[in-house]
């Protein structure tokens, strides 16, 4: 058997309390399976993490100055994609054992009891080994990435097992396969191809051996983590046990909304640009710059937040960022000197419920007319109408000022304006 056995440096303890506090709220019918726990997900996932965080090396904090993916982000997207999935799993066998096979239902200390045993099962046994394979995977993912570097010089791969009794007779059999860096082989044989695989490959000059598709083994983990990015593969039994359930995918969906932030940028004085694992990619070098200009010009902590799939999560918006305590939306694009835009800016701002709007003009107007600007603002704020917004953050040309709602109610907008436009 591929395998080894190892004492990991994460504790289970964590897990009873909680365990308990899930099953009696299934018992007394206060939530279902597909209400999930945003504890039990997060917990899992910070586990889960910390061994791809040891697997991948001192690039899996590293933000890409492109804002664009990069392989430790969709790791971390898959796992946690995966924690939520485990999560619903786990619900589900607990809420299963409320009755017993003749349909009658248990008394609670006999359901607490096996409740407990799903714990061990899933957060001790299952997640020994999932650990293991998050670690293994992870390094595997980051040696894909240094392996592309020097195919030059070494352009093919030779599939090694670890070479003891313990090698699993399928894995066995790819043992001594050499195949070049880019042929279909490796899509679907790199490992780790199963739970506590310690399978590697070897860059080599070696000639590329043949081998009989026929004689191919099956495995658990069909795929190439470091061209996939998936450490979890997406039609694992946890995933498709989810998907059968449309609550569960929808809040599972909404769980994003307390994913993990990296750090993109820290000022001078300490304040912090953090980006949200699902932040939305197309607009996000973009989205990062403006954040960057606020942080630095106004002091604030930024946050740009987790793009959410509408179509599973419906009535849900995405308003870009999260600043000074306040949901914030971003409106930067602007056809050229269409100062009626702002007015449509702030409808879908009222629309989504949001307290405050960033208006970012630098790639839209060469020059801002501060008289514009501080017409179609009042029109949407003043006595009577946009009582929702506390403030208005305008950016132009690396500056920003941030005006409050009573300021601008007062006519004081204007006068900023002016000082926005002369000081970028």
């Amino acid at each position: 058997m591929c395998s080894n056995i190892e004492v990991l440096a994460i504790s289970f303890n964590g897990y009873d309390k909680l365990i308990d506090k899930i099953a009696k709220e299934l018992s007394d019918g206060k939530i279902k399976p597909s209400t999930l726990n945003s504890e039990l997900v997060q917990k899992i996932y910070a586990d889960l993490e910390s061994g791809a965080k040891d697997g991948y090396g001192k690039k899996w904090e590293k933000f890409p100055k492109d804002g664009k993916g990069s392989t430790p982000r969709e790791l971390k997207k898959n796992l946690f994609a995966f924690s939520g999935a485990k999560t619903y799993a786990q619900l589900v066998a607990i809420n299963d054992l409320l009755v017993d096979k003749d349909g009658k239902l248990r008394p609670y200390n006999e359901f607490e009891q096996l409740a407990r045993g799903i714990n061990r099962q899933y957060n001790k046994n299952y997640l020994q080994a999932e650990y293991q394979t998050a670690r293994t995977a992870a390094q595997m993912a980051e040696k894909w990435e240094r392996l592309q570097e020097t195919k030059d010089l070494f352009p093919n791969l030779k599939y090694r097992t670890a070479g003891d009794s313990r090698v699993r007779p399928e894995h066995e059999k790819l043992d001594g396969i050499i195949k070049p860096l880019d042929d279909p082989f490796w899509s679907t044989y790199y490992p780790p191809l199963d739970f506590r695989c310690r399978c590697d490959v070897v860059a080599t000059a070696e000639d590329a051996t043949e081998y009989k598709e026929k004689d191919l083994p099956p495995v658990q983990f069909k795929g190439n983590v470091g061209k996939d990015k998936e450490i979890f593969r997406k039609n694992g039994s946890f995933f498709k046990l989810a998907a059968t359930n449309k609550d569960a995918t929808r809040n599972i969906e909404l769980t994003k909304l307390n994913a993990p932030y990296e750090q993109a940028y820290k000022s001078a004085k300490g304040k912090k640009v953090e980006v949200n694992i699902y932040a939305d990619e197309k607009d996000l070098e973009s989205n990062v710059e403006t954040a960057i200009v606020i942080t630095d010009s106004l002091n604030l902590n930024v946050q740009v937040r987790p793009h959410i799939d509408t179509n599973k999560a419906k009535g849900l918006k995405n308003p870009e960022y999260f600043i000074n305590g306040n949901v914030a939306d971003l409106k930067s694009d602007f056809k050229a000197n269409n100062y009626k835009s702002i007015n449509n800016a702030f409808k879908a701002a009222r629309e989504q419920g949001l307290e405050s709007i960033v208006f970012d003009f630098t790639t839209s107007f060469k020059q801002i007319d501060p008289v514009q600007i501080n017409r179609w603002v009042l029109s949407n704020i003043n006595d009577k109408r946009g009582k929702q917004f506390k403030e208005v953050i305008f950016v132009y040309n690396r500056k920003a000022i941030i005006v409050k709602r009573e300021n601008i109610v007062n006519k004081q907008l204007l006068p900023e304006l002016e000082k926005l436009k002369a000081g970028s």
